[in-house]
């Protein structure tokens, strides 16, 4: 029986969200503190797992690091990025927000608006994510 694909073979490492909730007409964008550093906001991402596809890793990872479930709606894009120990090839997924449910890994958690995550977020590749994310979310609306 073939294996499900792991992530060598979609060429991908990471995968995460941009991970969204409507509050009356306003869209409200989730960001979570780093790991490495509690004083940079990212989006939510993490290790794709041996037969793990991306969409499962993306919406395993953004419960495990803030508790929200969310549903895949699309994907935004990729980006890739190199730390000391690896290259990072990230996935990241457009996802609506669905309930909370659990803890977040201790890290801090913040809704905001696009403007508010494109000023709070750390890296450039996040921003880019956030905007083509939030393009594609006024899409859906």
């Amino acid at each position: 029986m073939p294996e499900t694909p792991g992530p060598s073979e979609f060429g991908l490492t990471h995968a995460g969200g941009v991970v969204f909730r409507r509050a009356g007409n306003t869209l409200q964008y989730l960001l979570v503190s780093a790991k490495g550093n509690p004083d940079h906001w990212v989006l939510p991402k993490g290790h794709i797992q041996q037969g793990e596809t991306p969409e499962a890793a993306a919406t395993r990872e953004v419960y495990e690091e803030t508790g929200v479930v969310a549903r895949i709606q699309a994907p935004v894009g990729e980006l890739e990025f190199h730390t000391s120990i690896e290259t990072v090839r990230a996935l990241f997924f457009l996802m609506e927000y669905v309930s909370m449910k659990g803890s977040s890994e201790g890290r801090r958690l913040r809704w905001c608006s696009y403007d508010e995550g494109d000023r709070l977020l750390t890296f450039e590749d996040s921003r880019k994510m956030l905007r083509d994310g939030h393009v594609i979310c006024l899409g859906l609306a």
